[in-house]
């Protein structure tokens, strides 16, 4: 298993999504690919305030799919939500990744 931070790069081919891990490999993805992703969860640090701290939570596996034509490349993962149904999200450059 490979876990590192979401990039996206551009090279002679177009656009690519990977992965990079601690150690700087860069772990190219393919649509159709298992992903997981790392959630967050969001608490008010007081009640009287907006200020918000975001701590690292579980972990949601999907499908790896991408939009890369175009001058908006964007990553997305698709979750299992019910027999036969899923949910979409477009997943932000960043977010911690593992294959």
């Amino acid at each position: 298993m490979k876990e590192g931070i979401l990039r996206l790069k551009r090279d002679a081919g177009g656009y690519r999504h990977y992965i990079e891990t601690a150690s700087g490999e860069q772990v190219e993805l393919h649509c159709g690919c298992r992903l997981a992703v790392q959630m967050a969860k969001m608490r008010y640090l007081d009640g009287y305030s907006d200020e918000k701290l975001y701590e690292p939570a579980g972990w949601l596996q999907g499908r790896y799919e991408a939009s890369l034509y175009d001058d908006n490349p964007k990553a997305y993962l698709y979750f299992p939500v019910y027999p036969g149904q899923e949910l979409v999200c477009v997943l932000p450059e960043g977010i911690k990744a593992r294959t």
